[in-house]
């Protein structure tokens, strides 16, 4: 189930606001991602290309804006 209206996307197949997203470590395992494969942290859900996205925090304090519903990204969130 992948898509996201009125500030909502799905994690595990469990609807939640974008915005609860924000704290939580996430990184994404296809291997044409930016830090594909490292924990990175959702710092801020900020509008960008024409949509709400994800702002990513690396510890090494690089950024990147994902998409919260990007199926190909293969998003994993660790429980921690």
């Amino acid at each position: 189930m992948h898509g996201y209206t009125n500030g909502y996307t799905y994690r595990m197949g469990i609807k939640m606001a974008l915005t609860e997203a924000v704290g939580k470590k996430i990184r994404s395992c296809h291997p044409n991602a930016y830090q594909s494969g490292k924990w990175g942290t959702v710092v801020a859900v900020v509008p960008a290309r024409g949509q709400d996205m994800w702002l990513i925090e690396w510890p090494d304090g690089k950024t990147d804006v994902w998409n919260p519903v990007d199926p190909s990204a293969d998003y994993e969130w660790s429980e921690a």
